[in-house]
């Protein structure tokens, strides 16, 4: 009914205009010099008056079929919310049921004796505590080489020249590995790291507070409580951290969110510098915290997924004053034992073994350190519980060892792709990373308005364009100045965030938005999804086009299928699209294609919004391309 009353009142108003403009003109037209001219003006005016009504009917009867209309099928909906209400999120909602399980523990060979250990003064050595160890060293020939970044590629490491190992040895670089055989046999194998004292020698202990992040890479909010129940109760119980729910990705995978992290950017901005050869001149934040005294430190566990080398350049300086890809990339060239492991050790506690080495090392200095575990989260959601345990022992050892320092446990974005991923819910959590900050009691106490616009801030909307800010405010120091915005869309989370934040004002793409109305539908429900479907598979293949070891995909089946609505802050006929959010089965790959489509009143076919999304797994098929945006879609011909 509101459709036809808006119409009815149209219609008086454009009658209105004419019997006003006519009284006017015949009055004029008595005046035979302006006869003609107004015959013409007139002429003029009322095409231009039909033209105008034209399309408004149009808009308006698109508008009221793809939005009253369907407002009026589902009223459970509230159009009406002035301000982007984020959906809430229930770790144990009944539909995450059959995709959370319990998995084995890993647990790694013990395949060696661990034979050496490199002392916090970087001193290679025998391990005294290995039973026997004096009859066994007598039988062994025993080789060490320390590990340096290679200066022409960041996928190559450098070694220095092989050396015998009899005990201890002082080391210079921070990367060693050692390697023993025993009657010509291959016996022993580990790779060890600790912090030289010359990474420090051009620094000048101070009181500055230092930054520890520590990311777990795809790991929604729900998630996180889910797998790491421990963990999660030292953070907010034992640790006071604030839980911000709000962080919202900004894209699908670790480089865009990240690289926003980083340098406040969207990666793909072409006002950043071009890195086609590497990634060195980017504004990273490690470079304004080194130029203001800080050492700084980044590691990632999996160097083939590393946020700047996969399908990507990487670095040919080394980025930070500890950059531990050559020690990853070694790791991984010699591994010999089981999956997820090293040696006799689990990668990812070999990482915060580390961790702990660098940070009781650096004790009176101020760093900058972040490091990126993918190793236990990457590829499965329900692999993560096996960190709970260690993550526990580690927060509770920086909380007893650490004083000065912000630490921030955050992911990138949810899980990206399986079973649980391509469902609506999977979606939505994965739009949701996980993210904990910890203020330094020495910097609440001379700041206290800082936690508190931090707790202000926990479930309102916000991004890694804002973390970026506030991090980029601990090193100016601003922490009782007027707010000061560091990039396009960041804004420090020391300030309280404005309530009235949307989508286009945070620098969210639309694919990512959460503040929109999604009303499921049925896969086959009317002839728009059907055209949406299509239209999404050829979007693709026009891609995939370029590249002929990748055949055409065709559509099997439409899997799913949304109605996504403006809230009531944006919903106005003028300029309506119609969008939905598809989730499509093709062939020959069997993979599941997820995006937003869209058309309006003049344009029926429907377009992409934003990019298309590849949500299932698909290992070795799309090796034949190395281009980013053909890989998640091609299924190559051999």
């Amino acid at each position: 009914m509101l459709f036809f009353e808006v119409m009815m009142n149209r219609k008086h108003q454009i009658t209105r205009i004419y019997m006003g403009l006519k009284i006017i003109i015949r009055h004029l037209l008595s005046k035979k010099k302006y006869r003609n001219a107004f015959k013409f003006l007139f002429i003029l005016l009322f095409i231009l008056l039909l033209y105008n009504s034209y399309i408004f009917t149009v808009e308006h009867f698109f508008f009221h079929l793809n939005y009253i209309t369907v407002l009026e099928n589902n009223p459970h909906v509230d159009p009406n919310n002035k301000i982007c209400v984020l959906p809430s999120l229930d770790p144990w909602d009944e539909r995450v049921k059959q995709y959370f399980f319990k998995v084995p523990p890993v647990t790694c060979q013990q395949i060696q004796p661990y034979l050496t250990h490199v002392t916090q003064d970087g001193i290679l050595q025998w391990n005294r505590s290995e039973p026997n160890l004096d009859e066994l060293t007598a039988q062994l020939e025993c080789d060490y080489q320390e590990i340096l970044k290679d200066p022409n590629s960041d996928d190559k490491i450098k070694l220095s020249e092989v050396k015998k190992f009899t005990g201890n040895t002082p080391l210079t670089n921070a990367f060693v590995k050692i390697i023993c055989t025993k009657d010509g046999n291959h016996f022993y194998h580990n790779i060890h790291a600790w912090l030289p004292p010359k990474i420090i020698e051009n620094v000048t202990k101070s009181s500055r507070t230092s930054i520890q992040i520590f990311i777990l890479d795809a790991v929604s909010q729900p998630n996180f409580i889910r797998q790491l129940p421990s963990t999660y109760n030292v953070l907010t119980q034992e640790m006071s951290s604030i839980i911000l729910t709000g962080v919202v990705k900004l894209g699908c995978n670790t480089f865009p969110n990240i690289g926003a992290l980083l340098t406040g950017n969207y990666v793909y901005d072409p006002k950043l510098p071009n890195h086609d050869e590497s990634f060195d001149s980017w504004p990273f934040l490690w470079k304004n915290f080194s130029d203001v005294g800080y050492v700084t430190i980044f590691g990632e566990d999996v160097p083939e997924y590393n946020t700047f080398n996969y399908l990507d350049t990487g670095f040919k300086k080394q980025p930070t004053d500890i950059y531990m890809r050559p020690f990853w990339l070694s790791m991984l060239d010699d591994r010999r034992s089981s999956e997820h492991c090293f040696g006799n050790s689990l990668q990812t506690r070999i990482m915060i073994d580390y961790l702990k080495t660098c940070t009781e090392s650096l004790r009176g200095y101020p760093f900058f350190m972040m490091t990126n575990l993918m190793q236990m989260s990457h590829d499965e959601m329900n692999l993560l519980q096996n960190l709970d345990v260690d993550l526990t022992e580690y927060l509770r050892w920086f909380r007893q060892t650490s004083t000065n320092t912000i630490l921030i446990v955050m992911s990138d974005h949810g899980i990206n792709f399986g079973p649980f991923r391509s469902t609506q819910l999977g979606r939505v959590e994965s739009a949701f990373p996980f993210f904990a900050i910890s203020l330094p009691e020495s910097l609440s106490k001379s700041y206290p308005h800082l936690e508190r616009n931090l707790r202000a801030n926990r479930r309102r909307m916000s991004t890694f364009y804002d973390v970026h800010d506030t991090l980029m405010d601990v090193s100016m120091l601003r922490y009782d100045k007027p707010r000061h915005p560091w990039s396009e869309y960041g804004f420090s989370l020391f300030y309280q965030l404005p309530v009235d934040r949307t989508c286009q004002s945070t620098g969210i793409p639309s694919e990512y938005c959460p503040c929109e109305i999604e009303i499921p539908l049925g896969s086959n429900s009317s002839k728009d999804i059907e055209l949406a479907a299509q239209a999404l598979v050829s979007d693709v293949n026009r891609k995939l086009s370029v590249e002929p070891r990748c055949p055409p995909l065709s559509l099997l089946e439409i899997k799913s299928a949304i109605k996504v609505l403006p809230n009531g802050s944006t919903a106005k006929a003028k300029g309506f699209v119609n969008i939905y959010r598809i989730v499509v089965n093709v062939l020959p790959s069997r993979a599941f294609l997820e995006a937003k489509m869209q058309n309006d009143a003049w344009v029926k076919v429907f377009v992409v919004v934003g990019s298309v999304t590849r949500v299932d797994k698909f290992g070795n098929s799309t090796r034949c391309v190395a281009d980013k945006n053909l890989r998640n879609f091609c299924y190559c011909n051999n």
